[in-house]
């Protein structure tokens, strides 16, 4: 017997306000901790060594995570397709949910072959015609051809 899964549904990813911002505030901490640990040190030595660090983790911050291009992922009504920018080719593979707080997710996406593990933040904003059929979709049941998932498994 075949199992119901969500119609396919295809959404380009290019907002990603919510996990800049929490990107950004761990950095924050981050900082903060750096200049703790060079006031309490009160060394010429630990000053002279958070400038580079923070412009360092600054730059990694804004570069990495502040201008991302777009992300294609694809449910096809059995498995899951993505596209990550710096690659030409698609990956297959299955999407597991490891954070929902409704208006945000973070997902795991695993290709059946190739590379590993990509993370990809969703947030509702910029995705609001397509959220719902995304989000049925991402519960959807895993499909039977899937190599890393049992006949009966899920994506939740």
């Amino acid at each position: 017997m075949r199992q119901r899964t969500a119609p396919p549904v295809t959404v380009v990813v290019v907002r990603h306000t919510w996990w800049r911002a929490a990107v950004l505030a761990l950095a924050g901490v981050g900082w903060l901790a750096l200049g703790a640990w060079a006031v309490a040190h009160r060394g010429a030595w630990a000053v002279a060594a958070l400038g580079p660090a923070l412009l360092l983790s600054l730059w990694g911050v804004l570069g990495r995570h502040w201008r991302r291009p777009g992300f294609v992922l694809r449910w096809d009504g059995q498995c899951w397709h993505w596209r990550e920018p710096e690659r030409r080719h698609e990956c297959r593979g299955r999407a597991t949910v490891r954070i929902d707080l409704g208006a945000w997710m973070l997902l795991q996406l695993v290709p059946h072959q190739g590379r590993g593990t990509v993370w990809l933040p969703l947030q509702r904003a910029g995705l609001e015609a397509r959220w719902h059929a995304l989000r049925c979709a991402v519960y959807s049941p895993t499909c039977a051809m899937d190599p890393l998932a049992g006949p009966s498994s899920s994506t939740a």
